[in-house]
């Protein structure tokens, strides 16, 4: 089986969010796993990449004029990378976030589909990801009909961030080569607008999403985004998978940075962690739970139900360790709640990964109170060190984090976005502390929870066959 992985980015060359480790791990894991998988991405400034290999150089026609496409290649860690360069649109200080984000994309969109005749790789399935690459859906259909050599290609496409859905005014279409015939409610309009994420739900074969639960929310109106009736249309074809995480990376067994290694044959050796983090954060040794939250600073994660709790929650003998950054107001007022309770809490604003694998192999309890939650690396990182997590139930939440009340269980679940829900289930889980040999039962279980990218490409292996099924039972109606 040959994939085509077509993503805005990925590391290490460039990166803003879990899109570009999905984009990096999960070819690597494909091919771990006899896949024959290329990747291609656009060339920023940003990736500042020396040694590359050009294939070829092509001009692609946007409407108006015509762009020179430099195609070239990189091998990271055994993947082939081929790299999308042009300056007009590529060569600026950050990826995002221009005017023209529209008419770069759908550049890229076609440069990848006149790639396929420029490199010896015709894949089964082009895999792609978020609004950046939806274009590629639209234009193969339409080539498609045209020439023969794309028509039995499939598109599987990922759905990272409902959010960003790529809308621009009708004269893209244009831009994108394809007919106004496309510019109708069921394909690509959208409220006398086209919309890059609808396009590439409408023209895949298959459509996936970063966990089970999610795919489920995100078709109704309340996590939808304006696009959950156009899910609906899908269900049939729309799957969850959860993403990994690196487990070699991730490995409180070997994790260089922790003062002791630990496993849940020793758990013993976590104590050491918890002390060493209480001298380096200025709290005072104590065995008590350490409650960590680390999630970005944003109405999102549910940082007013934190705040909110504060005062309630250091009534109990708890520690808590806040990590993260984003909304000002959060941030101060986290600050205030570290001056006001130096004693339980410390507050990191900002980032340091290494800090953060020290505070999971100390902590105790994982406090997830989100609004919505399509897929996180922190959370399973969490369980993957042995914390107990505390979290509303749902998207990814709801498919990682089993009940204490079902069996084997290692985490509280609560259902209502309230403070009084969430301190329920966190009191449950402080009293749980108590009973030590309960509570290493629970973390014993977390330790042993398997969320590796192994898993995940095992999923999408699958995925692509039922897309390339799909893509031949399209011929025959």
């Amino acid at each position: 089986m040959k994939i085509l992985f077509v993503t805005p980015e990925v590391a290490p060359l460039a990166r803003t969010n879990n899109l570009a480790d999905f984009s990096y791990y999960l070819p690597q894991h494909l091919i771990n796993q006899g896949v024959d998988v290329r990747i291609v991405t656009p060339l920023y400034k940003s990736s500042n990449l020396k040694k590359t290999q050009t294939v070829d150089d092509f001009g692609i026609n946007m409407f108006n004029r015509v762009e020179t496409c430099i195609l070239k290649k990189v091998n990271i860690n055994k993947m082939v990378v081929y790299l999308i360069q042009n300056y007009q649109y590529f060569e600026r200080d950050f990826m995002y976030a221009y005017d023209d984000d529209c008419e770069r994309f759908a550049f890229f969109s076609k440069a990848v589909i006149h790639m396929l005749k420029h490199i010896d790789f015709k894949p089964d399935v082009i895999h792609l990801n978020d609004w950046n690459s939806a274009g590629v859906s639209i234009i193969l259909n339409e080539k498609s009909n045209l020439d023969k050599f794309y028509k039995d290609i499939a598109i599987t496409y990922t759905i990272h961030n409902l959010g960003y859905q790529g809308i621009c005014s009708r004269g893209f279409l244009k831009v994108l080569g394809v007919g106004d015939s496309v510019f109708d409610i069921k394909k690509a309009e959208y409220y006398n607008m086209i919309n890059h994420m609808k396009i590439g739900i409408i023209y895949s074969d298959v459509v996936t999403t970063v966990s089970k639960s999610y795919a489920k929310e995100i078709q109704t109106r309340d996590f939808g985004n304006g696009l959950d009736g156009i899910l609906r249309s899908r269900e049939k074809d729309l799957f969850g998978i959860i993403n990994g995480i690196d487990y070699k990376k991730f490995n409180p067994k070997i994790d260089d940075v922790l003062k002791k290694n630990y496993d849940s044959g020793n758990l013993e050796s976590k104590a050491f962690n918890k002390t060493f983090l209480q001298d380096k954060l200025n709290l005072p040794r104590k065995d008590v739970p350490i409650i960590v939250f680390a999630a970005p600073l944003t109405d999102e994660k549910g940082v007013e139900l934190l705040l909110e709790s504060i005062d309630d929650i250091c009534e109990n003998d708890v520690q808590l360790v806040i990590i993260g950054i984003g909304n000002a107001v959060y941030e101060y007022s986290l600050k205030f709640a570290m001056s006001k309770y130096k004693y339980q809490i410390f507050t990191l604003i900002g980032e340091d990964e290494e800090l953060l694998r020290q505070v999971f192999a100390a902590g105790d309890i994982f406090l997830a109170p989100y609004r919505w939650e399509p897929s996180g690396v922190n959370e399973l990182i969490a369980i993957r060190y042995g914390l107990i997590v505390v979290a509303r139930n749902i998207g990814l939440l709801k498919d990682c984090v089993i009940d204490q009340e079902k069996r084997n269980g290692y985490g509280y679940m609560f259902d209502k976005f309230s403070k009084d829900s969430m301190l329920e289930e966190l009191k449950k889980a402080i009293e749980c502390y108590g009973d030590k040999k309960q509570w290493n039962t629970m973390v014993k279980r977390a330790l042993k929870a398997n969320f590796s990218w192994s898993n995940t490409a095992k999923e999408y292996k699958n995925i692509y066959s039922i897309a390339i099924k799909n893509r031949e039972k399209s011929f025959d109606e």
